[in-house]
């Protein structure tokens, strides 16, 4: 496992921090610990810019 870092592209702020063994797998993640299932029942999907880096 990784850790990833996700933030938003307009402000820079870290949504999340944690590992994870991907990209799809952080943002799954972030998401259920935001109470979602996935990344994909979010109401807003991440644009490609807010997508998680390796950190």
């Amino acid at each position: 496992m990784e850790v990833f870092q996700v933030r938003q592209r307009a402000t820079g702020a870290i949504l999340w921090t944690s590992s994870a063994s991907d990209e799809i797998a952080a943002l799954d993640a972030m998401a259920h610990e935001a109470g979602y299932y996935n990344h994909s029942a979010s109401r807003r999907p991440l644009a490609a810019a807010d997508w998680p880096s390796k950190w």
